[in-house]
């Protein structure tokens, strides 16, 4: 045996073991001031023992003999394998176990069964169970928790206060005294608000995420666990924003403009909390809600998909509506309407954009929505990209609790090093095809000042329409 080679595995316990060919041996001690490591069968009974250098990798001598049978291969491997997957798993709080043991099976000759990986699975889920705090069973049990656990020192953010929870316990904010300070210090003008659903934190109804954008970063500033979408759920949020501005700054924080979705209750709150805000609906959103309108109509939903189609090209011109001063819009839909291809079939779709987009009274009208094409933020895509990378965090919808606020700490970490570049007088450079798509659209409104003519206006409609046309999520 002298001369083998030694494998460190791991216990279940996560001791050290050395494993030579079929046989397991438990570390017991050193000799000669640490240049003999004593290592001794793992059996009971067994008095078979080896004896290696501090590098662990061969045996340099052995004593006794084994009276027992050595292990197989596969209860061997699959120790290895569940040791390396507990491990982890403790890593990786928030992948998918099954995926954590595929990756460790991906490269490996193993003689691992089927039936193997469902103890696998089981070491796994008991490991996190240890990790994580006790599941939350009700949404008072979840403020019970968050409470004790908003001073531990696990759930702040560098030493400070990660979790913040109003007294009625109506929500739950997430957030960092040096995201509160960046808002006030480095006097962020645009601001990004949206939700995310299906990934809410069980017993809520959305992770509300609020971003400020400063020299081409997008910044994921603030985050709210709330269980309605109601005006008065919104406003309290946005109280509850500026008394913790107050409290970690000292300061007032003043909304000035806002990027929303279309959600009428999150315009109406925004306006009765910050009196001069402006609302910017992103055009992002506008596309979809129309995409959604013509998709619900078959004979729309075909022609808007054709090439070259009289009815779908009239469809597709709506969407550069986005793309002209606001008090040009409503000319520009009467002059849609006079070279509409089928009233017939039209009039439930037009009808529908106008009585919500074109007329002044109407719920979101163009000052909102609507401004010639220049290069500033006016959609709330990188909001929507940092929900969808928040997402795929998770491998099942409203995940645990206490997952998700780890899985922000780790997002906040990568928040403070877009304010260090920011503080640096860093500049983030837009994408070279955003940056070509823009381009486009700004000559493409130049060709159309030129003779400003109804002829123009429907080209320039088409051309700008096609390039931002809704699409299916």
């Amino acid at each position: 045996m002298d001369n083998s080679e030694i494998k460190v595995i791991l216990s279940e316990r996560g001791k050290e073991l050395a494993n030579v060919g079929t046989f397991k041996y438990r570390f017991i001690g050193s000799i000669k001031k640490g240049e003999l490591l004593k290592w001794r069968c793992t059996k009971n009974n067994c008095t078979a023992m080896i004896y290696s250098g501090p590098d662990k990798n061969i045996v340099i001598k052995s004593s006794g003999q084994h009276k027992h049978k050595g292990n197989s291969p596969n209860k061997l491997e699959r120790q290895v394998l569940r040791e390396n997957c507990k491990r982890r798993v403790e890593e990786s709080l928030s992948t998918q176990p099954l995926k954590l043991i595929r990756s460790e099976l991906l490269n490996k000759q193993s003689s691992i069964v089927h039936k193997d990986l469902k103890t696998v699975r089981k070491a796994m889920y008991d490991r996190r169970r240890k990790v994580l705090p006790k599941l939350p069973k009700s949404p008072e049990d979840v403020f019970l928790q968050l409470n004790l656990m908003k001073t531990q020192d696990d759930f702040k953010f560098r030493g400070q206060p990660f979790i913040h929870i109003p007294e009625d316990n109506s929500f739950v904010c997430i957030t960092s005294d040096f995201n509160l300070l960046f808002m006030i210090k480095h006097d962020c003008i645009d601001f990004f608000a949206d939700g995310t659903f299906n990934y809410s934190p069980k017993y809520f109804e959305q992770l509300y995420t609020i971003h400020g954008y400063k020299n081409g970063y997008y910044l994921p500033l603030v985050y709210f666990f709330l269980f309605k979408k109601s005006k008065d759920t919104y406003k309290k949020m946005w109280i509850f924003l500026q008394n913790l501005c107050v409290e970690y700054t000292g300061s007032q924080f003043i909304l000035k403009k806002l990027h929303v979705d279309f959600e009428k209750a999150a315009h109406q709150a925004a306006y009765e909390v910050f009196e001069n805000v402006q609302l910017i609906a992103c055009r992002f959103h506008l596309g979809q809600s129309w995409w959604r309108k013509i998709n619900s109509d078959s004979i729309l939903r075909i022609a808007y998909k054709k090439e070259n189609d009289e009815l779908g090209n009239w469809l597709k011109s709506f969407f550069g509506l986005a793309f002209l001063p606001n008090h040009e819009v409503a000319d520009a839909f009467v002059e849609l309407m006079s070279v509409c291809p089928n009233d017939k079939v039209c009039s439930e779709f037009s009808d529908y954009v106008f009585n919500n987009y074109i007329d002044d009274e109407s719920p979101f009208p163009p000052n909102i929505w609507a401004k010639e094409p220049m290069f500033d933020p006016r959609t709330t895509n990188a909001v929507e990209s940092f929900h969808r990378t928040y997402n795929s965090q998770f491998y099942k919808s409203h995940p645990h609790i206490h997952l998700v606020i780890m899985v922000l700490q780790e997002t906040q970490a990568e928040t403070m090093t877009k304010i260090r570049s920011i503080e640096t007088d860093s500049y983030k450079s837009m994408s070279f095809i955003e940056m070509q798509k823009i381009n486009a659209t700004i000559m493409a409104y130049d060709e159309y000042l030129r003779n400003k003519c109804s002829k123009d206006l429907l080209k320039y409609l088409l051309k700008v329409g096609n390039k931002y046309l809704g699409i299916p999520l």
